[in-house]
């Protein structure tokens, strides 16, 4: 039995159909897992500048004239700028970092904990999540030794 040519193309678009579909599920899921990496990378690079400027706080938190030449003890603002420093690739102005606490104070034995936060975002807008931007933020604690 011969085919039409009517048959023949009924059976052309139902495959180009199919393959519309496919293909956009397959780019949703290439835009996905970029966005998905792209949010992995903001929150290390945040995480990292965090861990950089609690430790800056720790090693210079009681005034240590070795590494301060004064003696005096570290501020905020040098906190915030080694945090913003180190948080490469990042935005700095959007970078928020909240006043280091330290507990029970600044002498050794003591913690010194950095909270930074970052509006992440997203390329995709909402197309994803409701939102389009996600507030990240990392923590750090460290134990002053020095």
């Amino acid at each position: 039995m011969k085919r039409s040519n009517r048959t023949a193309g009924a059976r052309r678009g139902a495959a180009m159909v199919e393959f519309s579909l496919c293909f956009l599920l397959f780019l949703g899921l290439v835009v996905g897992l970029m966005e998905f990496g792209r949010g992995v990378w903001t929150y290390t690079t945040l995480s990292h500048a965090a861990r950089r400027g609690a430790r800056f706080a720790m090693v210079h938190s009681n005034g240590n004239p070795v590494l301060d030449g004064g003696g005096n003890d570290v501020t905020n603002a040098e906190v915030a700028t080694i945090v913003k420093a180190n948080a490469i690739g990042l935005d700095p102005s959007k970078i928020v970092v909240d006043t280091p606490t330290w507990t029970p104070n600044r002498e050794p034995g003591g913690t010194v904990l950095v909270r930074v936060s970052y509006p992440f975002e997203m390329v995709t807008g909402n197309l994803i999540l409701q939102q389009s931007t996600l507030q990240m933020q990392s923590t750090t604690r460290m134990l002053v030794v020095n």
